[in-house]
């Protein structure tokens, strides 16, 4: 963490300058929790986290107890901002701290809820792919670029050489007709009476 903590040290203090802003999504309350962490540590890097995470404690996964209290105070909404902060500030170990915790959370979580999650997940995302399309559709037309009206266009000429089509074939179909019958020595009247 010595040369994590140096350039951690130059983008918080970007930061607080105003020469860096803030990205969108980390507030100020989520940068102090990210100083915080840095300040309990001083520069020192945590002992790595145990991978895979074999406890929904983690108490029992760290070797700082300062760190399992810190981030176990926190609720997931908290500690996804944190990791975020964690990997926008570059600081390694806090998003390992952050994405361990959340772990913990799924590991308390039976077979059933983690799927109803998933699904929740997928269906939010399926509505906002329709919503973006829908939004899309509307911007399109508002400026008159839905493109409709170039295939409508196009689609009559096809119906209208369609329907030319169907009568030249009709045409050919009576002339055949007409050979037919002459072929069997009919004519035109005998057709009528048969």
């Amino acid at each position: 963490m010595a040369k994590e903590s140096d350039s951690n040290k130059v983008i918080v203090d970007d930061v607080l300058d105003g020469d860096k802003q803030i990205p969108a999504g980390i507030n100020c309350e989520t940068l102090e929790h990210a100083l915080l962490y840095l300040g309990h540590h001083k520069g020192v890097e945590p002992d790595p986290l145990p991978v895979p995470v074999r406890s929904i404690h983690m108490s029992q996964i760290c070797s700082d107890k300062w760190d399992a209290d810190w981030i176990d105070a926190f609720d997931k909404k908290t500690i996804f901002e944190v990791i975020l902060a964690g990997n926008y500030l570059d600081i390694k170990c806090l998003v390992h701290l952050g994405c361990a915790k959340i772990a913990t959370l799924i590991k308390q979580l039976d077979q059933q809820e983690i799927n109803r999650i998933i699904e929740e997940e997928e269906r939010y995302r399926r509505e906002q792919a329709q919503q973006q399309a829908i939004q899309s559709g509307q911007q399109d037309s508002v400026f008159g670029l839905t493109g409709n009206n170039d295939n409508n266009d196009n689609d009559d000429n096809d119906d209208t050489n369609d329907n030319n089509d169907n009568n030249e074939n009709n045409d050919d179909n009576h002339d055949d007709n007409d050979n037919n019958e002459e072929l069997l020595g009919l004519d035109q009247d005998e057709n009528d009476n048969i």
